[in-house]
């Protein structure tokens, strides 16, 4: 996976679908865009709410991810801190986006 064009704040000019929660980006919303390039899925953007790349970074999700932190890992990561933050069953079932909301609000106390 090769970035083709780095890390740029965006402010959208439509509704679009955040990459590693799922939930929507607002229209005026800021959020992070790049440009990739895989040999597995050809040249494609990447689009994701501020609030995830906080959480991401936050909690070191990039650290042991070679071909960078794809949906379900992120998806996996959030639901694994909320758990242990909250001391939940695994057995809750929260769309990403709350819990991805959850830590970036936990982590601002």
């Amino acid at each position: 996976m090769d970035v083709i064009d780095k890390n740029k704040n965006r402010k959208a000019r439509k509704d679009h679908a955040c990459d590693w929660c799922g939930g929507v980006i607002n229209k005026e919303e800021l959020y992070d865009w790049q440009k990739i390039a895989s040999d597995d899925h050809g040249i494609y953007e990447w689009k994701a709410h501020k609030h995830c790349v906080e959480v991401a970074s936050y909690y070191d999700m990039f650290d042991d991810e070679e071909e960078g932190l794809s949906q379900g890992s992120f998806s996996d990561r959030v639901f694994d801190r909320y758990t242990e933050l909250e001391g939940y069953e695994k057995n809750i079932d929260l769309p990403n986006q709350v819990l991805a909301l959850f830590l970036g609000i936990h982590n601002a106390n």
